[in-house]
């Protein structure tokens, strides 16, 4: 699915992150923010944007906010605030890091490279990305 299918015609997968702090809401944010800006095949495509525009609302974060979170504590910050994330939590990362890949299309090599660069960060590999989206209960 790319940029030629209407935003109002795609249905997003919105996953039902429990118990987050408003640091862990941000970090999230930035992750996928930080992945999909990456792409520059796409230029940052109105179906990512809207994704992640969907979990500003269903976080009830502002744009004010996310800028603030990021200014004060950058790429260090968000990465301090995924490593709290539950299993259950770092789950629903997993699935809907994948769904912004997939709502445009595949990821691409830049947003996989973003994507292994974070991982490495937080002491995880793509193996055990893959194993969390694969295997679920094992993790």
């Amino acid at each position: 699915m790319g940029d030629d299918k209407d935003i109002e015609d795609y249905n997003f997968s919105i996953y039902a992150f429990e118990n987050l702090s408003r640091n862990q809401k941000l970090a999230i944010i930035n992750f996928m923010s930080s992945i999909a800006a990456s792409d520059k095949t796409r230029m940052r495509s109105k179906i990512e944007q809207a994704y992640i525009s969907s979990y500003y609302k269903e976080f009830g974060v502002t744009g004010d906010q996310y800028l603030a979170y990021i200014s004060i504590g950058g790429r260090e910050q968000t990465l301090a605030d995924l490593k709290t994330l539950t299993k259950s939590n770092m789950q629903d990362l997993v699935y809907a890091t994948t769904e912004l890949f997939i709502c445009d299309g595949n990821a691409s090599d830049e947003e996989l490279i973003s994507l292994s660069n974070w991982l490495t960060d937080m002491g995880l590999s793509l193996d055990d990305w893959n194993d969390i989206l694969e295997n679920p209960k094992f993790y």
